[in-house]
């Protein structure tokens, strides 16, 4: 189940078919977002709101690659 919220990056709207075309740790981060977007009454999902989604996945590569660069 998505949260219904509007994803607005670079001016452009992101779709549902757009987060059906993502990986599924893609599609993970974006939920995420969404949740941190209207927990803090946002209306919209910011790329702040995904950075910081991405980052919170500890388990990700995101995350391992910036551990890798020590």
């Amino acid at each position: 189940n998505w949260i219904i919220v509007h994803y607005n990056f670079s001016n452009k709207e992101v779709t549902s078919s757009d987060l059906e075309k993502m990986t599924h740790k893609a599609r993970e981060a974006m939920q995420e977002a969404a949740r941190m977007a209207e927990a803090q009454k946002h209306p919209a999902v910011e790329p702040e709101h995904l950075f910081i989604a991405i980052l919170g996945d500890v388990d990700g590569s995101v995350v391992n690659i910036l551990q890798n660069l020590k």
